[in-house]
């Protein structure tokens, strides 16, 4: 397996990778960062005898950050106390008075506000009304729950799986909420071991945008264990699969992705960013026999967004790693994610010489047209659909109306004419009216094709396809969007 590299500020994240481990198994799996994990532990006092004057907290393994605490006495009764006082490893909080003159306690509820990479708790201590002395007195049937929000942007998944931190952990529960408003309850109920993972969750849905998740614990206090949350990279739509994912810090000049073990062999990749602009310059791509590629990229990826296909020189190579030039960011430094996709070379598919760096020219070649025949290389099956002046200086959207007389189609591909243009997504409408959201991102070359995007279910009527695009910035005009599909026969 393939470590993921993850090149962060600091130790801003450091207790969500704690355990760069953890990612045994296949590398299409991304740790889910948080912008910040917010606990509630619930201790249970049934137990335990005694009867206290005051309590107060103590941060136990890191500093943590006591936003509210709730007592529930014996008689049913709460009180309610505001904290909102960070407390250093070992440090204490002010002592609480309790109403009465001694109180004996039934539960406490903690409430914590915490950074992404604290995994500290607090524990209980009490003044005893009898010794006058404190002492720790909370247990170890501790009941929390975590809730992460997690970074904006950050991809689309179809599983996610738990990974314990620290110690060995007992999950409960597992809530995932999607950037929908919508919810999955998974009830888990299964001990997990320090450093291993549960089994992987499947989400509903073909790829979800995660917004939040929430985790249910039993058995937590006098651990330092907790979970974080992987998810199962969705694939870029048109055939290309998730080879390997890497995090990066936003001023990092390279970033390395080594496919350590890998059996996949590909004729085309492309890069994909996520969370953060990632700014692309260049790429060399090592093959696993020692040979080299180099490309010149020049492209920002907004979270999304995917480089155009860069074909392989020679048939099905096999990709050892591939070495990322980056233009580092201005301003605060901050996480990025590059997932590196690959595709199968089709049938036929083979190498007429090394380019010297450029974008696989010699593969490409054919499907733009050297013949200057406006089908450029495409075969008698597909048909133009439509054509359209791209803006330059704002996003531009456009609709392609095409209707059932046009009979069906099976895929559909983009060329860009006169100029380079930025391709912002693309949405096909079917003639039942489901629609489907395809991933064309980045940047299309001048003469260059899109890879082919298969339609589901195939053999679809096509009612319209809209697009956002815009040509990309130059003094010498405006760009053209062609939009061709392959007819059903």
């Amino acid at each position: 397996m393939c470590k993921i590299k993850l090149a962060l500020v600091g130790a801003l994240l450091l207790g969500a990778l704690q355990t760069s481990a953890a990612y045994a198994g296949k590398n299409d799996w991304a740790r889910l960062i948080p912008e910040e994990r917010k606990s509630i532990d619930y201790i249970d006092f049934k137990d335990r005898s005694g009867r206290f004057t005051k309590i107060r907290l103590v941060a136990i393994r890191q500093r943590v950050f006591i936003a509210s605490l709730s007592v529930k006495f014996e008689n049913g009764k709460v009180a309610n106390y505001k904290i909102e006082q960070e407390i250093g490893k070992g440090d204490r909080t002010r002592p609480i008075d309790l109403p009465g003159n001694a109180r004996a306690i039934d539960s406490v509820q903690i409430t914590y506000r915490q950074s992404a990479r604290s995994d500290g708790f607090a524990s209980v201590e009490g003044l005893s009304a009898r010794s006058k002395d404190w002492s720790r007195i909370d247990n170890e049937d501790r009941k929390s729950v975590d809730f992460l929000d997690i970074k904006k942007k950050s991809g689309r998944f179809t599983k996610v799986r738990l990974v314990a931190v620290g110690d060995s952990i007992f999950v409960s529960d597992l809530s995932v909420k999607f950037e929908n408003g919508k919810v999955a309850n998974i009830k888990v109920e299964r001990e997990i071991r320090k450093g291993d993972t549960s089994r992987p969750f499947d989400l509903p849905g073909d790829a979800r945008a995660i917004d939040a998740v929430q985790i249910g614990y039993r058995q937590r206090a006098k651990r330092d264990g907790f979970a974080n949350v992987d998810g199962l990279i969705a694939d870029e739509p048109g055939g290309f699969k998730v080879l390997d994912t890497v995090g990066l810090d936003t001023k990092d000049d390279m970033v390395r992705i080594r496919l350590d073990g890998n059996d996949r062999a590909v004729g085309s990749i492309r890069l994909r960013a996520w969370v953060e602009d990632v700014v692309l310059r260049k790429a060399e791509i090592v093959f696993e026999n020692g040979d080299r590629q180099e490309v010149k990229i020049r492209d920002r990826l907004e979270p999304g967004q995917a480089t155009p296909p860069i074909d392989l020189l020679g048939y099905r190579r096999k990709i050892q790693r591939v070495d990322l030039t980056l233009k580092p960011q201005r301003g605060r430094s901050e996480y990025a994610r590059i997932d590196l996709l690959g595709k199968a070379a089709p049938a036929g598919h083979y190498e007429r010489g090394r380019d010297n760096g450029k974008r696989g020219r010699d593969l490409r070649d054919r499907d733009r047209g050297r013949d200057h025949d406006r089908r450029g290389g495409l075969g008698r099956d597909w048909e133009l659909l439509g054509t359209r002046k791209a803006a330059i200086f704002s996003k531009d959207s456009d609709v392609f109306p095409i209707g059932k007389s046009k009979g069906r189609f099976t895929t559909i591909r983009v060329r860009a004419l006169e100029q380079d243009v930025q391709m912002y997504g693309m949405t096909i409408i079917y003639g039942n009216g489901n629609r489907e959201d395809v991933g064309i991102y980045g940047t299309l070359r001048e003469g260059e094709l899109s890879q082919p995007f298969d339609l589901k279910g195939k053999r679809r009527f096509i009612d319209k396809i809209e697009f956002k695009y815009r040509t990309k910035l130059n003094l010498k005009g405006q760009g053209e969007v062609e939009l061709w599909g392959k007819s059903a026969g």
